[in-house]
């Protein structure tokens, strides 16, 4: 009834119509990916306390088979996984005698030691490190699986995954005749992992303020600029450029400023009392060009160099020349977006 409502509205040429069909047809989608998105977390929830229940109920096969059945549905290297495989690897250690390994484990094992043992690169370490996977993914308590994924995982550079695979293979074989050769390692990948992870933030900081200062400059030319002094003193009138015939405030100045790319022009005017051309290039958040200031008597021009700042908000530019001759003792120049 709804839709017909809507298709009669449509056929009438109502453009309301047509935004409420598509908006009903988003929210009809949405709600269908939530119902599935529920009702798998309600199938998990449903598998693993059914396996509980097995569990303390002595039924211990049939709790490994919920558990290992679970683990296919979640996702790789989550808290999930992570908290099922020791608790799979807990169960195992009670069932007597030990589950057999599923044929398709041993064969993925066999694959992906083939692989490491010819690898030539990055790229066949991956495809061992995906073999390995599948083998603890079918066989979550297989001792081998762990410390194979682990050794590859180290070349690949996935310190905190290896780390995390050596520790299951020690939950699986804590007696093992090589146990203290893999807490040492675990221990040397821990710090590097600390390392990797330090570097990445330091890259993630770097990119952020690279996209910041890509968002600043894209920003400059926007809005109407204003010489500071005459702001704190005009406010808001400060940016409106004097009439030809003269300003309607005393000592009134103008802003032009453009910027495009790594360069920056900002011409700085007085109602009949002089000018000041900036030009330079921008390098981070900071300038560097030369100034040309032209005062009365007109004939006189001068260059000299400058430096100078744009604020990390871009709402300030400040510049401090070698030298100045106008506005009298003026030190540096401050320029706000008025508007």
């Amino acid at each position: 009834m709804f839709l017909q409502g809507l298709n009669a509205l449509q056929a009438s040429g109502k453009q309301e119509a047509i935004v409420i069909k598509k908006y009903f047809s988003f929210l009809m989608t949405f709600i269908l990916i939530l119902f599935v998105a529920l009702n798998l977390s309600a199938n998990s929830t449903d598998k693993e306390a059914r396996a509980r229940q097995a569990e303390q109920a002595g039924k211990l096969q049939e709790a490994l088979a919920e558990y290992v059945s679970l683990l296919q549905s979640v996702t790789a290297g989550s808290a999930t996984d992570r908290r099922l495989r020791e608790k799979i690897i807990k169960l195992v250690k009670r069932i007597q005698p030990p589950p057999p390994v599923p044929e398709g484990a041993i064969r993925h094992i066999g694959r992906g030691q083939a692989v490491s043992e010819i690898a030539k690169g990055p790229e066949d370490y991956i495809r061992a490190l995906a073999e390995f996977e599948k083998a603890v993914r079918l066989a979550p308590w297989l001792a081998d699986g762990y410390y194979n994924l682990g050794m590859v995982q180290e070349k690949v550079g996935r310190f905190s995954d290896a780390v995390h695979s050596f520790k299951l293979y020690l939950l699986v074989a804590p007696s093992a005749t090589n146990a203290r050769e893999v807490r040492t390692r675990m221990y040397g990948l821990e710090y590097k992992a600390g390392r990797q992870r330090a570097a990445i933030r330091v890259k993630e900081e770097e990119e952020e303020k690279r996209a910041q200062i890509r968002r600043v400059k894209k920003s400059l030319s926007s809005g109407i600029w204003c010489l500071k002094e005459m702001y704190d003193q005009f406010s808001s009138e400060c940016y409106l450029r004097p009439r030809a015939s003269g300003g309607d405030l005393p000592n009134m100045s103008w802003v032009r400023l453009l910027a495009s790319g790594d360069r920056i022009t900002i011409r700085l005017q007085w109602d009949n009392s002089g000018m000041a051309l900036f030009d330079g290039k921008i390098k981070g958040l900071k300038l560097v060009g030369t100034q040309e200031i032209a005062c009365c008597p007109r004939d006189y021009i001068a260059v000299f160099p400058f430096t100078g700042r744009i604020s990390s908000d871009g709402k300030t530019i400040t510049i401090r020349p070698t030298r100045t001759r106008l506005l009298g003792k003026i030190k540096e120049y401050v320029f706000i977006r008025a508007k």
